[in-house]
């Protein structure tokens, strides 16, 4: 493989630091793995940042249907006095559904965000037991 002048030069200064135990390739191995980690966790985040979106737009087409919903019901010929007062009832499935559709929410970001955080913690523990090989 050929190397770049930078890394002919690391490599030359990492040897001449004499590191007992570091050798250039396993720096730049363990480098290589941390951004392998980092680029895993980073589509992780995208992936559940799209299934926020997806879900959003889920919910606003709902809400807007529901909305067109009531408009037909209120400009439905009849009693137009009574159309003018909100439902109790339904002020509160209106009130539950948002909080359901909030908990669908939380919920993507927290499974977003546990693999995130199981990506990194396994990446850390990798380092940590290549670090200290007798604990192994």
């Amino acid at each position: 493989m050929n190397k770049s002048p930078r890394q002919r030069c690391a490599q030359r200064q990492i040897e001449s630091e004499n590191l007992p135990g570091m050798e250039f390739q396993d720096l730049v191995e363990a480098q290589r793995r941390n951004i392998d980690a980092i680029t895993k966790a980073q589509l992780i985040a995208i992936q559940g940042a799209h299934a926020i979106a997806r879900r959003q737009a889920d919910i606003i087409r709902e809400t807007f249907d529901g909305v067109a919903g009531l408009a037909t019901e209120t400009m439905a010929p009849g009693d137009h006095q009574n159309a003018t007062l909100m439902d109790p009832t339904a002020m509160q499935a209106g009130f539950e559904r948002t909080l359901e559709h909030m908990k669908d929410l939380m919920g993507v970001m927290m499974e977003t965000n546990m693999s995130v955080f199981d990506v990194m913690n396994l990446r850390f523990a990798d380092m940590f037991d290549q670090d200290n090989p007798s604990e192994k």
